[in-house]
């Protein structure tokens, strides 16, 4: 019988002999039988709860004998012994495959009230099927508030949409065990406004990165997105996708570019909307980032994407001492090389992207132990990411923080109705140890 959130059976003394603890609340009476016919008895539950999730259980019990399956002790409902085989009856009369392991994710929703009186504030959830669930939450003034999102969707892929009464700012935070192999934390600003249109310059499909693309449709309508993949060695590839309304989905740029270790791998996208709709779009990458020296820094990392290019990009962080090891990552969207101009402390390389290109790798300009502050202007329109990697002196790994700035092109506005520019999108991204306290991850600006 199924009890709470868990499954027992007991002998025909009384004595319990399985006691089996499951991932939520059983919803349904269990089913015993053959199912698959191999002379195994199987037992079948379900488990569910109002906020969603749960999974489909079938646990093999063993063989049966003709004397233990007649002695009516031991199955004593008719059910059980309907018929001579006592295979039961299921719908499709084949096994259902095993329950996925746990995702091992925890995730969280951040709320800040910088205001001096209370909000009051609503977590729209959603879920790949569309399944919703709200969330009050009031923060008082001058204070903060965190929400465990696991415990309103266990088990289950979801979005977010915060909305309140007062100004806040929201961000979330992901703890994850990745395919209980790499172990790490990502964190990311929500973003304020949906949009046609999402650019990330970062992204690659070498062995040992596992990036994702997460899409959510808050409108009403179906959202029709087309994912264009710009290559590190000049080529291009599309993907398709139809977003439900009120839903939201994941795509696996390994299922459209394959895996490989040479820039052929190496990607930036753009996500777009094609029939009007307005969506949100993050990308995140699970990793275990060897570098030349079969380094094995696990962790990930998340940002939600620009949604237009810019000239000018600025980066608060950069290191190039011991342990770190620095990226920026340069994407050209527009239908013409663009040549861009990356200034360090001291130094300046100039670097040409071509069209519907994406450039990487630009370390060590600075010097070893030396730290950058790096100002990038380009002839066209840029767009710029940054992303931190680290890990602490004790070496545990901290959240990386993900940070999108968007520089003012002064001359761009002068010009007003002038001619249309080409555009690029930027991307810095460090990977290290975290050597000492005055190395912290900078604030959002």
């Amino acid at each position: 019988m199924g009890s709470g959130q868990a499954i027992g059976a007991w002998n025909a003394h009384g004595a319990c002999i399985w006691d089996q603890v499951l991932d939520n609340f059983v919803i349904s009476s269990p089913a015993v039988g053959d199912f698959d016919r191999d002379g195994h008895v199987e037992v079948a539950i379900a488990t569910g709860s109002e906020e969603g999730g749960g999974s489909f259980y079938v646990f093999d019990c063993g063989a049966y004998t003709g004397t233990v399956a007649d002695d009516k002790r031991i199955m004593p409902w008719p059910q059980f012994r309907e018929n001579a085989q006592r295979t039961g009856e299921i719908p499709t009369g084949n096994e259902p495959l095993p329950p996925p392991g746990p995702a091992n994710f925890h995730e969280y929703i951040l709320v800040q009230n910088p205001c001096k009186v209370a909000a009051h504030a609503d977590i729209e959830l959603m879920t790949d099927k569309g399944v919703h669930k709200h969330v009050p939450l009031t923060v008082g003034p001058c204070s903060r508030s965190t929400v465990f999102v696991n415990k309103y969707m266990p088990g289950t892929s979801v979005s977010a949409a915060i909305t309140s009464d007062w100004p806040v700012i929201c961000e979330r935070s992901m703890y994850f065990d990745y395919q209980g192999n790499w172990t790490g934390g990502h964190d990311v600003v929500g973003a304020t406004a949906p949009s046609t249109d999402f650019y990330f310059a970062e992204g690659t499909c070498r062995p040992n990165f596992n990036p994702f693309i997460c899409i959510q449709n808050p409108g009403d309508i179906v959202a029709k997105v087309t994912l264009s993949y710009m290559k590190g060695d000049g080529s291009t590839a599309t993907g398709r996708i139809d977003v439900a309304p009120g839903s939201r989905c994941t795509v696996s740029p390994r299922d459209t570019l394959g895996v490989g270790d040479n820039p052929a791998h190496d990607f930036s996208t753009r996500v777009q909307c094609t029939n009007g709709q307005k969506i949100i779009a993050e990308r995140a990458m699970y990793f275990n980032y060897q570098g030349n020296r079969n380094l094995n820094w696990t962790g990930g990392h998340d940002v939600v994407g620009a949604v237009s290019p810019a000239r000018t990009f600025y980066f608060a962080e950069g290191t190039c001492r011991p342990g770190f090891d620095s990226y920026i990552y340069i994407q050209n969207p527009g239908g013409a090389p663009r040549p861009g101009h990356p200034h360090y402390h001291e130094r300046r390389r100039h670097h040409r992207v071509a069209a519907a290109h994406r450039g990487l790798k630009l370390e060590g300009d600075s010097g070893p132990r030396k730290d950058a502050r790096e100002r990038q202007r380009c002839r066209s329109r840029l767009l710029n990411q940054h992303h931190l990697h680290q890990r602490t002196a004790d070496n545990r790994r901290a959240p990386d923080v993900l940070q999108l700035q968007r520089g003012l092109d002064r001359r761009a506005r002068r010009r007003g109705g002038g001619r249309r520019l080409g555009g690029l999108v930027l991307r810095r991204g460090i990977y290290g140890h975290l050597a000492s306290a005055d190395q912290a991850v900078p604030p959002f600006v």
